[in-house]
């Protein structure tokens, strides 16, 4: 089988997660992960592979197995290892069986140094939250999507990232209320739950404000992402607020509230400057975003040069990021320049203009192996 690379949001949820395992270092940690397709786990488990050097274990619950916490029986405890745990099951009795044995042996993960990743569909995380409260309680390691996105196409409009978690644009709309349903679920499990996960919930709120939005739901959308701010502050999470407000200034711009647009976009550079300064493997791509998104909404204000300042700063960091990881941000890379072929075009640099919007279309198309050339 040929995997195909990451889509640039799948790649910022599978560094999300490896930055998660190495900063565990030898600590147990049970983490919950959402598929479509068995495609998109066999993808991650090889580039999550071949980033942390490691072979990660795959066992598949079948009718005849469906404890996923045995797995992890008879491993040395003084040899770290990460295994993948995949759901394939239905949603009734199999599932009540499943969530039986995870409820009942939760203990077993308590003096143990392994990463237990258990992988389930986003209709299956609800009903297990629910048939298995302890377990979901006990779980520290947090939520991951995977769920399989649709690409992007590079656009002659311009590109604004809604956020960190997956692209939507392109689903039928039925698709996406689904999706928004099964959200609204999961977020009123968590909140019935003995130990509900504030940072998951306000990453599910980020999902749904993205959905949302994309239906056209701005004002919905923007109720989501405050509520997601809300929960960000309580917990005084620094590179979630930052988060948060990048959605609320998308949100802001859909509703044509652009100075709320501006200010939301501008406190979201800030924070991730001073936490790119302390960490840049971690959240430069995610200053790059705020950047690209701060460009628009300066153009926006009618503020063209100080538009064309931020979106040079993100083409910087993309290109950048891109000369040493092009599967993951070349897509973003072309966002970019995109969008810095229109602020050169607005200030009237039409020579400038056509080079950009040359290199974002050569960005777009250029072949992702590291040892190619390509115009970045």
């Amino acid at each position: 089988m040929t995997l195909s690379s990451p889509s640039s949001e799948t790649s910022k949820e599978l560094r999300r997660l490896r930055i998660l395992i190495e900063d565990t270092e030898d600590k147990g940690v049970l983490i919950f992960a959402l598929y479509n397709l068995f495609a998109d786990v066999e993808g991650v488990q090889k580039q999550l592979s071949q980033q942390l050097g490691q072979t990660i274990a795959l066992d598949i619950l079948e009718k005849e197995q469906l404890d996923p916490l045995k797995p992890i029986l008879g491993l040395d405890k003084d040899k770290r290892k990460i295994i993948f745990v995949v759901y394939r099951g239905d949603l009734g009795e199999e599932l009540n069986t499943m969530a039986g044995y995870a409820n009942y042996g939760r203990e077993l993960l308590k003096d143990v140094p392994h990463v237990l990743v258990m992988w389930l569909s986003s209709s299956a995380l609800p009903l297990f939250i629910a048939k298995a409260p302890d377990f979901w309680a006990w779980h520290s390691g947090g939520l991951f999507d995977f769920e399989s996105p649709l690409d992007t196409n590079l656009e002659t409009r311009e590109g604004v990232t809604r956020g960190e978690s997956f692209g939507y644009e392109g689903y039928e709309p039925s698709k996406l209320l689904r999706q928004l349903d099964n959200y609204a679920a999961i977020i009123k499990a968590q909140e019935e739950s003995s130990k509900p996960d504030d940072n998951y919930i306000a990453r599910t709120y980020l999902n749904m404000s993205k959905l949302a939005g994309n239906l056209g739901k701005h004002q919905e959308a923007l109720q989501y992402s405050q509520k997601a701010l809300e929960l960000a502050e309580e917990q005084q999470d620094e590179a979630l607020i930052a988060q948060a407000l990048n959605s609320l200034g998308v949100n802001y711009s859909d509703l044509g509230k652009r100075q709320e647009a501006f200010k939301a976009t501008e406190r979201a550079v800030d924070i991730r400057e001073k936490l790119a300064q302390s960490n840049p493997d971690a959240f430069l791509p995610d200053l790059a975003t705020s950047l690209n998104n701060l460009g628009k909404m300066y153009s926006d204000l009618g503020q063209r040069s100080e538009a064309l300042k931020a979106t040079e700063r993100s083409v910087a960091i993309r290109e950048k990021l891109a000369q040493s990881n092009p599967d993951a941000f070349l897509p973003d890379l072309a966002m970019s320049l995109n969008n810095l072929g229109i602020r050169y075009s607005n200030l009237g640099q039409r020579s400038e203009a056509l080079k950009a919007t040359e290199r974002a279309v050569a960005s777009k198309s250029c072949p992702k192996q590291p040892d190619a050339f390509c115009p970045i």
